[in-house]
């Protein structure tokens, strides 16, 4: 009965913030006897396994989660979380890609995209992402300093100098951006420039 399914669901809610793990699962167990397409039990009962660090458990958990709840980042985004704990950066990835078109406007979510990619030196990939959220997001420093990162990283010395100038303009104090732009003005023979990097 439904009555019986959302008192268990609010016990593994309290269970997972309380951090007691174990009866999480065991009462999202429990909700899924009764109801077994209760997408929130499945999710609880994932969360709970990924902090037992139960990544295979918790990640099929999750998975029948992503079935029965449509147009939820969060379960897709946990799955990424589980990859990222066993160090599959580009799974996680992908798993961090498909949840952000579910939550586009999640910032959050999108650097960690970002990271992740960087993490496994897709720059190509982490710029794409940025390309699409930028419009969303104009005033992010961290958008245009990453932007000027990656186009580096890419050897696109244009797009570097646009968007290392832009960030720049407002941060003076930070040298990554710095040292970057200062090669690319030494490069050039831009001595001038360089200098006062």
């Amino acid at each position: 009965d439904s009555t019986e399914t959302s008192a268990l669901l609010f016990f593994v809610r309290q269970y997972n913030r309380i951090k007691n793990y174990h009866k999480a699962v065991l009462f999202a167990n429990k909700v899924i006897t009764i109801d077994p397409d209760n997408g929130q039990a499945y999710l609880e009962k994932g969360k709970a396994l990924f902090k037992l660090k139960k990544y295979k458990e918790a990640e099929s958990s999750l998975k029948r989660s992503v079935d029965l709840i449509k147009n939820s980042s969060v379960p897709t985004r946990l799955i990424g979380d589980i990859y990222v704990k066993q160090n599959q950066m580009s799974k996680a990835a992908e798993f961090y890609e498909t949840a952000l078109k579910s939550n586009p406007n999640d910032y959050r979510l999108l650097l960690e995209t970002v990271n992740t990619w960087e993490t496994n030196k897709n720059y190509k990939r982490a710029l794409a992402l940025l390309q699409n959220a930028e419009n969303s997001f104009p005033d992010s420093l961290i958008i245009q300093k990453k932007m000027a990162q990656f186009y580096y990283a890419i050897g696109d010395t244009a797009n570097t100098l646009f968007y290392g100038e832009k960030y720049h303009s407002k941060n003076l104090k930070d040298t990554d951006v710095l040292l970057i732009l200062g090669d690319i003005y030494t490069k050039k023979g831009n001595y001038d420039k360089a200098f006062y990097m």
